[in-house]
């Protein structure tokens, strides 16, 4: 019940969105699990805080970013759509955080995603540009017929391919 006491408030809407991320919080709670849900984290290279979906722990934390496609959705998993998420993951304070989590859930029935196609729209994204320490984030894929995890590595610039003579 102090989980759901939690989530009440404007700020949540009634959505699929909302309805998971209720499901994960409660999750994590009944585990006993200190968490909070909508935690701001300081960012090195930005003066302004950045919130995370959910922070897991104590003094070094887990973070969690959760993304949602919905039964009726298409592209909302593929790396590019989750790219901010990605970012405020890898960019977050090295001393603030142990291990950095991108969960991704498909309520869509049918073929889940394949993690070969999924792992190559993350492959080329970065976290930016500028002076500061990138972290690699754990993708996690939750699908009614599938469950799989991939490793993203942030890089300082996208790859590039070389081009052959």
């Amino acid at each position: 019940m102090a989980a759901l006491a939690d989530y009440k408030g404007k700020e949540v809407r009634k959505s699929e969105r909302a309805l998971v991320g209720l499901i994960v919080y409660t999750f994590l709670k009944s585990f006993g699990h200190p968490s909070r849900r909508e935690f701001n984290v300081s960012m090195l290279d930005t003066g302004r805080p950045r919130r995370i979906d959910f922070w897991v722990g104590s003094t070094k934390p887990v973070f969690i970013e959760l993304a949602v496609r919905k039964p009726g959705g298409t592209q909302e998993l593929m790396g590019k759509q989750n790219q901010s998420e990605l970012s405020k993951l890898a960019r977050a304070n090295q001393a603030q955080v142990r291990t950095r989590h991108l969960l991704l859930i498909d309520l869509r029935a049918g073929t889940p995603i394949a993690k070969a196609n999924l792992k190559r729209s993350y492959d080329p994204l970065h976290a930016g540009r500028g002076k500061f320490a990138r972290a690699p984030v754990r993708v996690i894929c939750v699908a009614r017929k599938a469950c799989y995890h991939f490793l993203w590595k942030p890089f300082a610039e996208p790859r590039r391919r070389l081009a052959r003579p």
